[in-house]
């Protein structure tokens, strides 16, 4: 499993064109997520994944050669890897942040044991640790994360005004309220997916992370998710 900061293992030899395996499914479902890879990952390293490297590297000031090794894999794994750029014109709603440090903390708790606690149709409150908002969210389902929506519309009316607005692809440290504990977790904000929940008006659901919760693509691990989940449990009792 990955760490928030670690780049997959890989052996003594380049990942460049004609590479083929887990280490380059993960390269590509990672520039995926970045904003430079557009296609689904094949675990194969063809010529759209050299220049999509390419692009990365150059976005990212590392030389520019379309293979990767230790520095690249480093880079494009980091918290602080530079995204594809978006053009000027787009603007994205990410919701108001807190400059100041995060006040409202959970404890780190794994996600098998969360997952036993989050029980399926049951309203359940978050806090958003950059705001103070609360609202709830009925878990609809996931396995290796939560997969929840808005309870009814007041709720979405908290969390679009927490999201910028609008649903969208970033991710916040909150705080999930479970059964007596305080669980600190990271909640994306993009709806989607064909289950909802009919009383909060807005289609589909959005994914809530907790420690060692992985991604549905070949069990990933997401190392924006996984920042925030260490900044929404830094400051909880031991």
């Amino acid at each position: 499993m990955l760490s928030i900061l670690d780049a997959p293992a890989f052996g003594a030899e380049l990942l460049k064109s004609g590479s083929q395996g887990e280490d380059v499914l993960r390269v590509q479902a990672r520039l995926a997520e970045l904003g430079y890879f557009h296609i689904r990952p094949t675990g194969v390293f063809g010529g759209k994944t050299r220049s999509c490297v390419v692009a990365f590297q150059e976005f990212n000031e590392i030389m520019a050669d379309g293979t990767i090794g230790q520095e690249t894999m480093d880079r494009l794994f980091a918290v602080s890897a530079v995204r594809h750029p978006i053009g000027s014109s787009v603007e994205i709603p990410i919701g108001p942040s807190v400059n100041a440090e995060i006040k409202i903390f959970g404890a780190a708790t794994p996600w098998e044991e969360v997952n036993a606690l989050f029980k399926l149709g049951n309203p359940t409150k978050i806090t958003d640790c950059w705001t103070e908002r609360t609202f709830n969210v009925t878990r609809l389902g996931g396995d290796s994360h939560a997969e929840v929506a808005c309870s009814t519309a007041a709720d979405v009316e908290v969390f679009l005004t927490v999201f910028g607005g609008e649903p969208n692809w970033s991710k916040r440290p909150v705080v999930v309220h479970l059964d007596g504990q305080d669980v600190a977790a990271s909640l994306q904000g993009m709806y989607h997916g064909e289950e909802s929940v009919d009383a909060s008006g807005l289609d589909g659901y959005c994914c809530l992370y907790f420690t060692s919760s992985t991604a549905h693509f070949h069990s990933l691990v997401d190392v924006e998710h996984r920042s925030n989940i260490q900044d929404a449990s830094s400051g909880a009792a031991s």
